[in-house]
């Protein structure tokens, strides 16, 4: 039995090639699409009824996708529209052609009110350029003037790689029921990536589309956002974490946004809440003596921050303090400076 392995097991052993299709369940595919990231390839889940598809996530809004998601249609959907597109979340990936799918189909854009208010307002912020609430949450960091004036550039590419969304849209909610690909799939609302990430729990397939929210072997970024610099993302990732580990087993088939299918949902939520507890209590640690955002880098991240990783990297740090906070072990305070500075209650 899977629930007596110690590992995540992959029961697939090559993801799809460009433009072709997986099979994974009865009326269940998997597509995946390229990008030019460090993380580079989505995952992407095309359900098939009677008459039409549906489909989970979409890829980024750039011409390489378009035109393998034209193959795609070609070669594999038998003609029948795109009729139902669900987006987990706002981001680039998971939401860039959904109005181009759309459009295209005369579809229906599925997705929570949280993830699209949120994307509304950041649209609204790049549209206005109202990045000075942001220089100053970057400045309370300690991050230099001239790395602060890289956020615009950072936040900037959502604006290019989504693309405008469909007028038509329906809002999902957690613990809603609905059809897709003519089986019954329910919806929980994970938090801490994002808003409301959309995760979708087919019980009669044993099939549990987790998008960003379960990964088999990255973490998801979790973090505080300028706009909100009180949020406390964190602890709603780890209760999300603790809320999936009450309703996922182990022989759940778990279809992540990046990476491999597997089996071992249990398995890798405890080893997340695991992980992320450890960060805490060793930054808690660490602040015996004063610590500012950008000290805690190398303590909690394995990979060089870079500039183009420095505002998420800021962000995930941030999100470790304001637990710490609100768990009551840390005390914060701001210098002459302006800078924000942590340290243990004694």
């Amino acid at each position: 039995m899977l629930n007596s392995c110690k590992k995540i097991h992959y029961p697939f052993a090559l993801a799809p090639r460009e433009s072709e299709l997986i099979k994974v369940a009865p009326g269940v595919f998997w597509l995946q699409l390229l990008m030019p990231f460090t993380l580079n390839h989505i995952n992407l889940w095309l359900l098939e009824d009677d008459d039409f598809w549906s489909v989970v996530d979409t890829g980024l809004n750039n011409h390489e996708s378009r035109k393998l998601w034209e193959l795609v249609i070609e070669k594999h959907l038998k003609g029948k529209p795109i009729k139902q597109v669900v987006s987990t979340h706002m981001h680039p990936e998971h939401l860039g052609l959904a109005g181009w799918l759309c459009e295209r189909n005369q579809g229906e854009l599925w997705i929570s009110q949280g993830e699209h208010e949120s994307y509304c307002d950041l649209l609204t912020e790049i549209q206005q350029k109202a990045y000075d609430v942001a220089h100053e949450f970057y400045k309370v960091a300690g991050i230099n003037d001239k790395q602060q004036g890289h956020y615009a550039t950072f936040i900037g590419f959502f604006d290019k790689l989504i693309g405008r969304l469909p007028e038509t849209i329906h809002y999902l909610g957690d613990g809603e029921l609905f059809k897709m690909g003519g089986q019954e799939w329910r919806v929980i609302i994970g938090r801490g990536h994002s808003a409301e990430h959309i995760c979708l729990f087919c019980e009669s397939l044993g099939i549990f589309i987790s998008g960003d929210q379960l990964l088999p072997e990255i973490s998801s970024n979790v973090s505080v956002w300028p706009k909100k610099p009180g949020a406390n993302p964190m602890e709603e990732w780890l209760v999300s974490c603790h809320r999936l580990r009450g309703i996922l087993d182990n022989e759940v088939l778990v279809l992540p946004s990046h990476g491999m299918p597997f089996h071992g949902a249990r398995l890798r939520l405890n080893e997340l809440i695991d992980t992320n507890e450890r960060n805490l209590n060793r930054l808690a640690e660490s602040c015996k003596k004063p610590q500012r955002v950008v000290d805690a880098f190398p303590l909690l991240f394995k990979a060089k921050v870079t500039q183009s990783n420095l505002m998420m990297a800021c962000g995930e740090s941030r999100a470790y303090f304001n637990c710490l906070l609100s768990r009551r072990q840390l005390i914060s305070e701001t210098d002459d400076a302006g800078v924000l500075w942590f340290q243990q209650i004694n």
